[in-house]
């Protein structure tokens, strides 16, 4: 589950059901208290997900399907693919700094910094968990590049 992080949209959260899809729900609307607003079909699997510090419709869902994918909340399909690396997505965060950020753990102990404007190749990786897999990250509140992670 993860709260929208914006002032105009602090009703509104996801969360990832069983099935792996996501839901988005809107606890202002008194027509849709108990239903989700908007359904999307995403992994084959669970998944982590984040919202964008910088865009308040925008959120990333990451997967152990190997894959993460960028969602506009008002739209049905996803905007971006970001799989190009084929291991198993622990955990994603975005840079509440950088709006063009956000790093991903995998199951393989590295980390991956990916900017939005290339979903082709993370533009930074990190092999600090040698053995274990990476099960939280966080970015520093207010120092710009700090990255903290665990697993």
């Amino acid at each position: 589950m993860k709260w929208n992080p914006h002032h105009c949209n602090k009703h509104l959260y996801l969360t990832c059901a069983t099935t792996s899809n996501i839901y988005l729900w809107d606890l202002e609307d008194p027509k849709t208290v108990g239903k989700s607003v908007r359904k999307f079909e995403s992994h084959t699997n669970r998944s982590s997900l984040t919202w964008s510090h910088f865009n308040p419709e925008i959120f990333f869902s990451g997967s152990t399907d190997s894959k993460i994918f960028m969602w506009d909340m008002r739209r049905d399909k996803r905007l971006d693919d970001f799989s190009s690396y084929k291991q198993k997505v622990k955990h994603i965060v975005s840079d509440p700094k950088n709006g063009n950020q956000f790093a991903a753990g995998y199951s393989d102990g590295t980390v991956h910094v990916w900017d939005i404007r290339n979903p082709l190749k993370s533009v930074q990786n990190y092999s600090l968990h040698t053995t274990k897999e990476i099960t939280y990250l966080d970015w520093h509140p207010t120092q710009e590049g700090i990255l903290l992670s665990g697993g």
